[in-house]
């Protein structure tokens, strides 16, 4: 696991800044497909996230999968993991971010994002098709579930999902000023300097959460909010959703190794 040598704050700082992007990746993206550019699954998406997911040991005993399958699994992530490294270099590019003045930060950052929804893509487009070639239908629709539970209403840019909710182009643009709306509070919140680390940041990043969530789901009606929990299936408790073992990190998209 890549670790950067960063103060704390601006670790966090960086980190946020980085989901937050990524998000953004994944709405912009997910209409894309929407409206006719195809494909299944997208960056981040509701099956992108599925093989970012099949590492943790909990996903597995929900899937009830067996040692063939979960050998077969760790066989397809590692290797995905494997090419994201070699495709994106050590730590992502992040290494020496800090010492960059803000807007060659920004810019770079910006760089790094759109570098990683492009070679994302193509691991998905590569190993998701190998998953469900292990999983059942069954086993994948479960996985899926979880994966959309996991994403909270950030799961609304996955193009199937959207689909399958009848989300129109007006209420796509509406969820998406909402996700900008708040990633730009959430970067600001976590700005070294801004107050957002340290005692209280897990706090203030739920309430910014609950409240873009409120907001998004406003979008809906209510029709489609019940379509929503119906297909997100049963609950799963997302908190366990710690890597590939009990208590680590959060594996990102592909398997992304998570950082420090």
């Amino acid at each position: 696991m890549v670790k950067f040598r960063l103060t704390s704050v601006l670790a966090v700082g960086l980190v946020m800044f980085l989901s937050a992007s990524l998000a953004m990746a994944q709405n912009q993206e997910g209409q894309r497909r929407q409206r006719g550019a195809g494909g299944r699954g997208g960056f981040g998406g509701g099956t992108g996230g599925v093989l970012g997911l099949l590492s943790n040991e909990e996903v597995q005993k929900e899937l009830a999968l067996d040692d063939a399958g979960k050998a077969s699994v760790k066989k397809i992530i590692d290797a995905s993991r494997e090419e994201s490294r070699t495709e994106l270099g050590a730590g992502g590019g992040f290494a020496g971010l800090r010492d960059l003045p803000e807007a060659e930060r920004r810019a770079k950052m910006q760089e790094l994002q759109a570098k990683g929804a492009e070679v994302q893509a193509k691991i998905l487009a590569k190993y998701l098709p190998q998953v469900k070639e292990v999983l059942t239908p069954a086993q994948f629709e479960r996985a899926q579930q979880i994966s959309w539970q996991s994403r909270g209403t950030r799961a609304l840019s996955d193009p199937e999902l959207a689909k399958a909710l009848d989300i129109t182009k007006e209420q796509q643009d509406k969820i998406a000023a909402v996700g900008k709306e708040f990633d730009e509070k959430q970067r600001a919140l976590f700005t070294p300097g801004a107050g957002g680390g340290g005692e209280g940041a897990r706090e203030k990043r739920e309430a910014l959460t609950k409240e873009r969530d409120t907001k998004v789901l406003d979008v809906l009606t209510a029709d489609q909010k019940t379509k929503f929990a119906t297909l997100k299936g049963k609950e799963f408790d997302v908190s366990k959703l710690r890597g590939g073992r009990p208590g680590g990190r959060p594996a990102g998209a592909a398997g992304r190794p998570a950082t420090e």
